[in-house]
C-alpha cells in the first residue's frame, strides 16, 4: 500500500514500556521489495503511475526504517536512553514518550538528541 501511495519509506515501530532488555534489540529484517512486487500483481504499475503523476524520480529507492518508542515514567528509565546504549543503536529512529511532567523535563533537558546517517 505504501508503494501504491508513493511513499518513499516506512518505519516499523517497536513500543517499549518499562526497562530495556537485550530482547528489545531490533529484529526487523529488511523488506525484499522485489518479492512484494512479484506477489502483488499491479503494485509496480500503480507505483509507477503515482510517481509519474507526482513527477517523482522513478529510481528513488524505497526505504524501510526500524523505530523504537520508549514510554518513560521516571528518570531512571530516561537515563538509560543515552548514546552508548547498544539496544538503541540497533534502531534507526528512537522516540521517547514521556508519561509525566518529570519524565518530560528529563527528556527535554538532559537526553542527547542527534542524527546519525546510515
Amino acid at each position: 500500500m505504501a508503494l501504491q501511495l508513493d511513499y518513499t519509506g516506512v518505519a516499523l515501530n517497536h513500543m517499549l514500556a518499562g526497562f530495556m532488555a537485550d530482547s528489545d534489540r531490533s529484529r526487523i529484517k529488511p523488506l525484499e521489495l522485489s518479492s512484494v512486487i512479484a506477489a502483488a500483481l499491479g503494485v509496480a504499475e500503480a507505483a509507477k503511475f503515482h510517481r509519474s503523476l507526482l513527477k517523482a524520480p522513478a529510481a528513488q529507492p524505497f526505504r524501510q526504517f526500524s523505530r523504537i518508542t520508549v514510554a518513560v515514567d521516571d528518570i531512571v528509565q530516561a537515563a538509560a536512553l543515552n548514546a552508548v546504549n547498544q539496544i538503541l543503536h540497533s534502531y534507526e529512529i528512537v522516540a521517547v514518550r514521556p508519561k509525566n511532567q518529570k519524565a518530560f523535563n528529563q527528556a527535554s533537558t538532559h537526553l542527547e538528541v542527534k542524527r546519525q546517517k546510515r
